[in-house]
């Protein structure tokens, strides 16, 4: 959708396409599909991922994976982020722009993204990142925590080029964090997380979480758009306090 932002400035907005379920004490309620991560504590920079899936929402979850992926997430561990579930003030730290700590919580996986102009096997939305795309971090701008399009002069002082010069971006999936795609967008609460690409098994990210590229891919392709997939970031204990009330898969 084209719209006039200034003078100077023209944007072609690219916003994912996302639902809006109320946030709840039942953050998977509807979701066929789950993609979940563990770290060991709010302050660890690796963990484990999992796949599962389900027949039905009344099904057990079962697992896809024999064996866990590696993770990266944030350099500084994790905080509660902004998602499906219900606020968890009090809880802990709350997720911040820049303070380099992944989101923690369930969240909606509401589309993909990449370099190459088609991804085969994908079912979710999937937009091929141009030059000019960008994920704008700079919490003053309308466009904070959006993927837009840039053309001329933006009126944002920072954001993200969604087409790097590494593969980190190559292939990844949009988390629905403080409304990346939904649109309930809090200002200073943490902008473009994704799924993507590691640099490598040791070092954690800005905020994101990452992985080698054949399981990044792999998962982009095995997501369904029919099985409103979730996203699952929590540290083991909360993960297993969690798990009765969420409806949590074992995670053994």
């Amino acid at each position: 959708m084209l719209g006039v932002v200034a003078a100077a400035a023209l944007l072609l907005r690219l916003d994912v396409l996302a639902a809006e379920p109320p946030l709840a004490e039942d953050p998977l309620r509807g979701s066929l599909q789950l993609v979940v991560a563990r770290a060991q504590t709010w302050d660890s920079t690796t963990g484990e991922l999992r796949r599962f899936t389900r027949e039905s929402a009344d099904a057990p979850w079962m697992s896809v994976d024999e064996t866990p992926i590696p993770v990266v997430f944030g350099r500084r561990g994790l905080a509660w982020g902004r998602g499906l579930h219900a606020p968890r003030k009090g809880k802990g730290a709350m997720k911040r722009e820049g303070d380099g700590r992944a989101p923690a919580g369930v969240f909606a996986l509401t589309g993909l993204f990449g370099y190459a102009s088609t991804l085969p096997g994908a079912d979710l939305p999937y937009r091929p990142s141009t030059n000019r795309d960008v994920c704008v971090d700079d919490t003053a701008s309308k466009d904070y925590n959006r993927v837009v399009r840039r053309e001329g002069k933006p009126e944002w002082k920072s954001a993200e080029r969604m087409r790097r010069k590494d593969p980190l971006y190559e292939i990844g999936a949009f988390v629905d964090h403080n409304g990346l795609s939904s649109g309930r967008r809090e200002p200073g609460a943490g902008s473009c997380i994704f799924l993507h690409v590691w640099r490598s098994g040791e070092k954690g990210t800005n905020g994101c979480t990452a992985m080698n590229r054949n399981a990044m891919e792999s998962i982009a392709t095995w997501l369904r758009a029919s099985a409103s997939p979730r996203y699952v970031l929590l540290p083991a204990r909360e993960y297993d306090s969690l798990t009765g009330a969420w409806g949590l898969p074992k995670w053994s």
